[in-house]
Protein backbone atom coordinates (compact mmCIF):
# COMPACT_ATOMS: atom_id res chain seq x y z
CA UNK A 1 0.00 0.00 0.00
CA UNK A 2 1.28 3.32 -1.13
CA UNK A 3 0.13 6.05 0.60
CA UNK A 4 1.77 9.71 0.21
CA UNK A 5 0.98 13.22 1.71
CA UNK A 6 1.50 14.85 5.52
CA UNK A 7 4.35 14.38 7.78
CA UNK A 8 4.86 13.38 11.14
CA UNK A 9 4.82 15.96 13.49
CA UNK A 10 7.69 13.71 15.60
CA UNK A 11 9.99 15.34 13.01
CA UNK A 12 8.93 18.35 14.23
CA UNK A 13 9.19 17.93 18.00
CA UNK A 14 11.94 16.06 18.56
CA UNK A 15 15.52 17.44 17.91
CA UNK A 16 16.58 13.62 17.01
CA UNK A 17 14.88 11.86 13.67
CA UNK A 18 12.05 9.10 14.26
CA UNK A 19 14.26 5.85 15.47
CA UNK A 20 14.41 3.06 12.67
CA UNK A 21 14.33 -0.45 14.18
CA UNK A 22 15.95 -3.63 13.44
CA UNK A 23 14.60 -6.19 11.35
CA UNK A 24 12.81 -9.07 13.91
CA UNK A 25 15.22 -11.58 13.45
CA UNK A 26 14.48 -13.81 17.26
CA UNK A 27 12.00 -16.25 18.57
CA UNK A 28 10.22 -13.62 21.43
CA UNK A 29 7.42 -13.83 23.24
CA UNK A 30 4.86 -11.52 25.39
CA UNK A 31 1.39 -11.25 26.55
CA UNK A 32 0.19 -8.92 24.08
CA UNK A 33 0.99 -8.14 20.58
CA UNK A 34 0.52 -5.15 18.76
CA UNK A 35 0.45 -5.26 14.70
CA UNK A 36 0.64 -2.12 13.25
CA UNK A 37 3.19 0.60 14.28
CA UNK A 38 0.19 3.53 13.34
CA UNK A 39 -0.62 6.45 15.87
CA UNK A 40 -2.96 4.02 17.38
CA UNK A 41 -0.47 1.06 17.68
CA UNK A 42 2.11 3.30 18.61
CA UNK A 43 0.30 4.57 21.85
CA UNK A 44 -1.41 1.52 22.16
CA UNK A 45 2.06 -0.30 23.13
CA UNK A 46 3.09 2.19 24.77
CA UNK A 47 0.54 2.26 27.69
CA UNK A 48 0.57 -1.38 28.04
CA UNK A 49 4.31 -1.35 28.59
CA UNK A 50 3.82 1.83 30.89
CA UNK A 51 1.46 0.44 32.85
CA UNK A 52 4.02 -3.07 33.15
CA UNK A 53 2.51 -5.14 30.57
CA UNK A 54 5.03 -7.45 28.63
CA UNK A 55 4.17 -5.87 24.92
CA UNK A 56 5.53 -5.95 21.66
CA UNK A 57 4.78 -3.66 18.38
CA UNK A 58 5.30 -5.34 14.94
CA UNK A 59 5.27 -2.21 12.34
CA UNK A 60 6.29 -3.52 8.60
CA UNK A 61 7.44 -0.39 7.82
CA UNK A 62 8.17 2.53 9.67
CA UNK A 63 6.28 3.46 13.01
CA UNK A 64 3.95 6.33 12.94
CA UNK A 65 4.35 6.74 9.01
CA UNK A 66 1.93 5.30 6.34
CA UNK A 67 -1.46 6.65 6.64
CA UNK A 68 -0.56 8.26 10.28
CA UNK A 69 1.45 10.82 8.22
CA UNK A 70 -1.85 10.75 5.60
CA UNK A 71 -4.74 11.09 7.72
CA UNK A 72 -6.57 14.02 9.04
CA UNK A 73 -7.33 12.89 12.37
CA UNK A 74 -11.12 13.26 13.17
CA UNK A 75 -12.64 10.48 14.97
CA UNK A 76 -16.12 10.10 13.73
CA UNK A 77 -18.83 7.52 14.06
CA UNK A 78 -18.58 7.51 9.85
CA UNK A 79 -18.38 9.86 7.57
CA UNK A 80 -21.21 11.85 8.14
CA UNK A 81 -22.00 11.49 11.73
CA UNK A 82 -19.35 13.26 13.80
CA UNK A 83 -19.02 12.77 17.62
CA UNK A 84 -18.76 16.34 18.78
CA UNK A 85 -22.03 19.12 18.44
Amino acid sequence: MLLTGGTTPWKYLNTEPVKKYPVLSDRLSCDVLVVGGGISGALMAYVLSVQGVDAILLEKSRVCEGSTSANTGLLQISNDCPLSN
